[in-house]
């Protein structure tokens, strides 16, 4: 029989001891929370490790629990039940973090409860969000008006084309509320926060509109009506409203009928007198070609393409030979094309008796003179009413006709004072109209 020394024996005493130590701790690192751990400021030393989730759960009941979201814009205040609108705590993500402690070996696990142990450490709960709930729960934030972006736009200033402005809209920034709300400490307060909002840059930017090149005047021109003619005045508005800050891009072809629109009662036309072959009728709209021969002058002047145009049955009074172009909804159009490289800003306006367009573009370096040329006279036709109570062979003219003509629009272009081209616009024919004579047969 071996008998254990007095050294022996106090080994095997102190083996014993020291498992017997080392076995509690482990049996306490693996059972329970390390001493001097924290959450949001409230101790969790001596808390078992299952009894972590339902610890958790009720510190973050003590903080949510009737807790409001108040979301202020001005005079609106919207006030929401943190737990209705899709927001909670990272309890979650904290029980993890402290679960982690113990993810490495258990030698680590003991490092970290003795750096623990020397300096604390702390869990604050922070906000987690369910956005699509968050959004659909807050959706009265929708029902303040607020601001839509204004476009930039052209105006009309004392002869020159000036770019106004475009003014940013506002709305909610809902992303950046969210943003705010997660970075909110959780405390005993209530969450108040002024709902941010972000600026929606309009669409049409001023940058834009001066990159189109509209700074020059290419052309204007003018004509005159006797503005006594109040139905026939009334149609020269409306149709120059129409017209008024048209804008044409390069290559496009502008149709006046397409611009001006339809001639009818319900957009406040008036009936004036119109030309029907070589008479003259009242029509809805009767005038407006008064303005169409206006921007016709302008167009050529500015050396533009025509596509389409089409000169009167009759004479007119506002412009010389061969300078007209009459329209017609549905049937008769006057075109052209921008063939510049800039945009084309159209201009009409009337005042007293003077109707005027300009074109606004860029610089044309070149001047364009229109010269009417009178070919041929046509002579009036002559309709006899016979009269029995007028004496034989006696004549008395009822109306007197206007002789037609044929004529043709010459187009000179100069260019440093020197003449670089010169074409025939056009050759057109004009209807005499027919002088009425009543003529005796007692």
């Amino acid at each position: 029989m071996h008998i254990l020394t007095k050294s022996q024996k106090a080994f095997i005493i102190c083996i014993t001891f020291v498992y017997t130590i080392f076995s509690m701790i482990c049996i306490l690192i693996s059972a329970y929370l390390p001493y001097n751990i924290f959450v949001q400021g409230q101790s969790l030393s001596g808390i078992k490790i299952e009894d972590l989730r339902e610890t958790l759960t009720q510190l973050e009941g003590s903080l949510l629990s009737g807790k409001k979201l108040i979301l202020v814009h001005e005079e609106h205040i919207f006030i929401y039940n943190l737990n209705e609108v899709g927001i909670y705590s990272n309890k979650e993500q904290l029980e993890k973090k402290i679960l982690s402690l113990y993810n490495d070996n258990f030698l680590t696990a003991i490092h970290n409860f003795k750096d623990i142990y020397f300096n604390p450490l702390e869990f604050y709960f922070a906000y987690e969000i369910n956005e699509e709930l968050f959004f659909s729960s807050i959706h009265e934030l929708d029902s303040i008006s607020l601001p839509d972006p204004v476009n930039a736009h052209f105006k009309y200033v004392e002869g020159k084309v000036t770019i106004i402005d475009g003014i940013n809209g506002v709305r909610f920034d809902k992303e950046k509320l969210i943003e705010l709300i997660q970075i909110k400490d959780i405390d005993n307060e209530h969450v108040m926060l002024e709902v941010p909002v972000k600026y929606i840059t309009p669409e049409i930017t001023s940058q834009k509109l001066s990159q189109m090149g509209i700074n020059a005047l290419m052309a204007q021109y003018s004509t005159e009506f006797n503005a006594n003619l109040a139905d026939r005045t009334n149609n020269l508005r409306i149709a120059t409203e129409a017209l008024n800050g048209t804008i044409v891009a390069p290559g496009e072809v502008f149709s006046f009928n397409e611009t001006v629109g339809p001639r009818t009662t319900e957009r406040g036309y008036r009936p004036s007198p119109i030309y029907v072959g070589d008479n003259i009728l009242d029509g809805v709209g009767g005038g407006i070609c008064q303005v169409s021969s206006t921007l016709y002058n302008a167009v050529l002047l500015a050396d533009l393409q025509i596509i389409e145009r089409r000169n009167h049955s009759l004479t007119v009074p506002y412009v010389e030979l061969s300078r007209d172009a009459t329209v017609a909804w549905g049937s008769i159009d006057f075109k052209f094309k921008n063939t510049t490289d800039s945009y084309i800003y159209i201009h009409g306006s009337i005042e007293k008796n003077k109707l005027a367009v300009e074109l606004h573009g860029s610089k044309y370096g070149k001047t364009v003179v229109l010269k009417s040329e009178k070919l041929s006279t046509i002579p009036p036709n002559r309709r006899y009413i016979y009269d029995a109570s007028l004496q034989a062979d006696r004549e008395v003219i009822i109306t007197k006709g206007q002789p037609g003509y044929t004529s043709r629009l010459i187009k000179e272009t100069y260019e440093a004072g020197q003449l670089i081209h010169r074409e025939i616009v056009s050759t057109d024919r004009y209807l005499p109209t027919t002088t009425v004579i009543r003529r005796g047969t007692s």
